[in-house]
């Protein structure tokens, strides 16, 4: 993923991405996420 993978991460620390730590595993909520991204694409 090359500089892809160092943005992602500064999204996920900076909360733009919703996740939770389980373990030493990063997880993304994907389901938080995508109503995120829907109801902001609704407010458009």
């Amino acid at each position: 993923m090359g500089d892809e993978h160092n943005i992602v991460w500064g999204w996920i620390r900076n909360g733009y991405i919703p996740s939770h730590k389980l373990g030493k595993h990063v997880m993304v909520n994907v389901a938080l996420l995508t109503r995120e991204l829907v109801e902001k694409e609704r407010e458009s």
